[in-house]
């Protein structure tokens, strides 16, 4: 490996925590590590620190209580559970609850530490792979609904941590039904793709769109108010009206509508049901065209 290992470990044990640094030593794998003593320690180490950890090695028992919850704290990072405890239904129990792998401290030496940790890894990469893909649409490339839903729960948690506002628009192509019923449903395909490449040629680093559905989509825009999403937007329309669609060598001018929302405190639910509603009044208006609070 040539970039060192970042990795966590979690024990409540000071003679656990020097075994394990000199595990680590000992298994000749270059690393830097960074040790937590209890579940405070770690909370405040991921609130407050920008560090990305490749691995973590966290122990099963952590005071009178069990680590079990702690393993959701690590979404898209391995953890090798280490316990003094030897049960195998223990071991399955752990592993479907997103464990990497699950080790006796009384088992364990340099040798089998560093297997662990590279089928740790190798397991993690394979399955961040499949993570990925389930995230998109096969037909855009874009995210996804499910991969959507995800981010935005995951911003409204932001704003109400950090006070990290974010805007959200849903946008509706105009008029796909006429493209189908009259050059077909391939030729609607390509118009549903040239309008998620329109998308990803004016989007801003950081921003997130993703198919919601059919010939709708989605564009959220984190820590960014409402009139500046706005402009991303009719850059968009006015990047559709810049170019055309080409099926059977001619050429088709299409457009969109949106519905825009800054999302404040609202819930999943309410801010959906929001931008909807704008998306709504831009159909109902003259399309083409951004409505927003």
């Amino acid at each position: 490996m040539s970039e060192p290992l970042h990795i966590l470990h979690i024990d409540d044990s000071p003679d656990h925590l020097k075994i394990m640094q000199f595990m680590l030593l000992k298994a000749g794998l270059a690393h830097d590590l960074v040790q937590c003593k209890s579940r405070e320690e770690v909370k405040a180490l991921l609130d407050t620190s920008n560090n990305h950890f490749d691995l973590v090695i966290l122990d099963y028992q952590m005071g009178d209580s069990t680590s079990e919850d702690m393993l959701k704290w690590f979404e898209g990072v391995p953890v090798v559970v280490a316990t003094v405890h030897e049960d195998d239904d223990l071991d399955s129990q752990l592993m479907k609850k997103g464990a990497a792998d699950f080790v006796s401290k009384s088992e364990l030496s340099p040798r089998l530490l560093k297997r662990i940790i590279r089928h740790a890894l190798e397991r993690q990469c394979i399955l961040n792979q499949f993570i990925e893909e389930s995230w998109h649409d096969p037909l855009t490339g874009l995210y996804n609904r499910r991969f959507a839903m995800r981010e935005i729960t995951r911003l409204i948690v932001d704003k109400r941590r950090y006070g990290r506002n974010f805007s959200l628009a849903i946008i509706d192509m105009d008029d796909l039904k006429s493209i189908n019923d009259s050059l077909g449903h391939l030729a609607g395909d390509k118009a549903i793709k040239f309008i998620a490449d329109a998308m990803t040629t004016v989007v801003r680093s950081g921003d997130i769109i993703a198919r919601f559905g059919g010939d709708e989509f989605l564009m959220i825009f984190p820590n960014t108010e409402i009139a500046d999403a706005k402009t991303s937007l009719l850059r968009f329309l006015a990047h559709l009206q810049d170019n055309s669609l080409t099926v059977d060598g001619k050429d088709y001018c299409l457009t969109a509508s949106c519905g825009l929302v800054s999302c404040g405190e609202a819930s999943l639910q309410s801010i959906l049901e929001r931008a909807d509603a704008k998306l709504y009044q831009a159909k109902s208006a003259c399309k083409n065209c951004v409505v927003s609070e």
